[in-house]
């Protein structure tokens, strides 16, 4: 991963992603840290209501999710050969939920955006972006299945290009039927989804 924001960096690229594993970082010039247990650390700046949808087997419910942010620097991965040495400062979003109830997992989602988020109405902003994450997998996947776009085995931009302009609105009136016709996008997953 420590590769891919590098090369975001390099080309200007902005991004957005979900933290998968606590990386190392660098709370002072002695003291090295974990993204996680720093981030569990910070307290909660705000909340909000949030409806969960209905999921794997598990009922619609309502929540109040805390909010925390801030910047880390995060440091290179030891055994990465790919990865620059240098150590990479990174905004980092925490949501999470203080107590789930009926013996549901306290839902909690470490986001890494690029973009400077130093106030709440940024750092909620970024949140709600995530949260289209699920429309565009959803487009992805009808592409791949619906439209079958992998199968075409293009070998040029100008015949992919072409193909894309057949495909894309196939794609886009499947992903829309997908999402019940709704414009909005889903909540966020549960977990560290």
């Amino acid at each position: 991963m420590f590769p891919f924001f590098q090369a975001c960096r390099s080309t200007q690229t902005n991004f957005l992603v979900r933290a998968g594993k606590s990386r190392r970082v660098q709370k002072s010039e002695e003291e090295i840290k974990y993204e996680l247990a720093q981030a569990r650390a910070w307290p909660s700046q705000a909340n909000r209501a949030l409806e969960v949808p209905a999921r794997h087997g598990h009922p619609r419910r309502w929540t109040h999710l805390q909010l925390a942010f801030g910047q880390m620097t995060l440091l290179p991965p030891r055994n990465e050969p790919r990865a620059s040495k240098e150590p990479l400062t990174v905004w980092v979003i925490r949501v999470w939920e203080e107590q789930a109830r009926d013996a549901e997992e306290p839902l909690e989602w470490l986001r890494l955006p690029s973009v400077p988020t130093t106030t709440l109405e940024q750092a909620w902003e970024r949140v709600d972006w995530y949260r289209h994450r699920w429309l565009v997998e959803d487009y992805h996947q009808c592409l791949k299945s619906g439209c079958r776009i992998e199968e075409r085995q293009l070998q040029t931009v100008d015949g992919l290009m072409r193909r894309l302009g057949s495909v894309v609105p196939s794609g886009r009136a499947l992903a829309a039927g997908a999402c019940g016709g709704s414009a909005g996008p889903p909540a966020p997953s549960s977990g560290g989804d």
